[in-house]
């Protein structure tokens, strides 16, 4: 199986648990808010993969230098609290199919902080891709 095959069956086996999640996401908020939901989504996420990356690779996890350990603190910081509280608090009001809809234009806000951050270039298909998502985007969200 290619690199490629691999990233795609990967990629679409991690948008299937974030729309199961969503689903969940939603469930769950019935009952209580989207902080309470988001404090247990974290927890019991943190816990479950501390087992997972032990079991796994048990020496890996204390083989890191203070250089990455710092990034991912960062990324912890603004993508798993932040960004899930934010994801369940549009769950909570727009609904499941909007806000991931919207939570599906990642490609274009990354696109363009790879190019300011990175100097990545934007090709041509990426370029044609986000005006794609943009569409779609505007297909979704639009409410005659």
């Amino acid at each position: 199986m290619s690199d490629t095959l691999l990233g795609a069956i990967l990629a679409a086996l991690a948008a299937t648990s974030w729309a199961t999640g969503a689903i969940f996401a939603r469930i769950g908020m019935q009952h209580m808010g989207s902080t309470t939901g988001t404090f247990f989504s974290l927890i019991t996420g943190f816990l479950l993969i501390l087992v997972i990356a032990l079991l796994l690779d048990y020496e890996a996890m204390f083989n890191v230098s203070a250089q990455t350990i710092s990034w991912f603190i960062l990324l912890a910081f603004i993508q798993f609290p932040l960004g899930r509280f934010l994801n369940f608090n549009g769950i909570k009001y727009a609904g499941v199919a909007p806000a991931t809809a919207i939570l599906g234009s990642t490609p274009v806000f990354s696109a363009i902080l790879a190019l300011i951050f990175l100097g990545e270039q934007i090709t041509l298909m990426i370029g044609l891709g986000i005006v794609a998502v943009v569409i779609g985007l505007a297909m979704v969200l639009y409410r005659s």
